[in-house]
């Protein structure tokens, strides 16, 4: 009977040992298995706060373009806006006036052309002339004062050619200027006529 007896408790703790071993086994495929649940749910975590770390980047960002365009907002109502449309005609013919003043003698004024920037329009001349360096520099000078969107954005000033005998005061001019306005954009040199 004795032998009965081991066989029972044998068979009992073979049957504890698989039962344990089949919890075991139940528990990692549930719980501790790559793609389970807890994995995907721990990546899931992962992601979102590499989502969250993201969303904080991007309102700094926004917070930063926000600055710059209400600093950018104010210093466009304290120097002004360009007009609608460039009175090329009234500029051309105040640089005239201020060469006549300044006794600069003006060969000509060609249009070179149109560029379109982002929200603005520059419509550039050439124009030549000579006179005395003093003069010259007083004609930009003056320019450069004058209340409309316009630059000079090349500008070339040198010894006369083929007038040895004249004074070494007297010089020629090249420089070309541009007349700017708030006209659309096409983003592409344009005819200014």
């Amino acid at each position: 009977m004795r032998l009965r007896g081991q066989s029972v408790l044998i068979v009992d703790v073979v049957g504890g040992v698989l039962a344990g071993v089949l919890a075991a086994s139940g528990t990692w495929h549930a719980f501790l298995r790559p793609n389970t649940a807890a994995a995907e749910l721990s990546s899931l975590r992962g992601a979102l706060a590499d989502k969250t770390r993201d969303a904080a980047t991007l309102e700094y960002e926004l917070g930063k373009q926000k600055a710059l365009e209400a600093e950018r907002k104010e210093v466009l109502s304290v120097t002004g806006t360009p007009p609608a449309e460039a009175p090329i005609e009234d500029h051309l013919r105040t640089l005239a006036d201020l060469a006549r003043r300044n006794a600069v003698r003006l060969a000509a004024v060609t249009p070179v052309g149109a560029a379109g920037y982002s929200g603005v329009r520059e419509v550039r001349y050439h124009v030549a002339g000579q006179g005395a360096y003093a003069d010259l520099t007083k004609l930009l000078r003056e320019f450069e004062a004058c209340d409309f969107w316009g630059d000079i954005t090349h500008l070339r000033i040198g010894r006369l050619k083929n007038s040895p005998g004249e004074q070494a005061e007297e010089r020629e001019m090249e420089l070309t200027v541009g007349f700017y306005s708030a006209a659309a954009v096409t983003g592409r040199p344009e005819d200014p006529h």
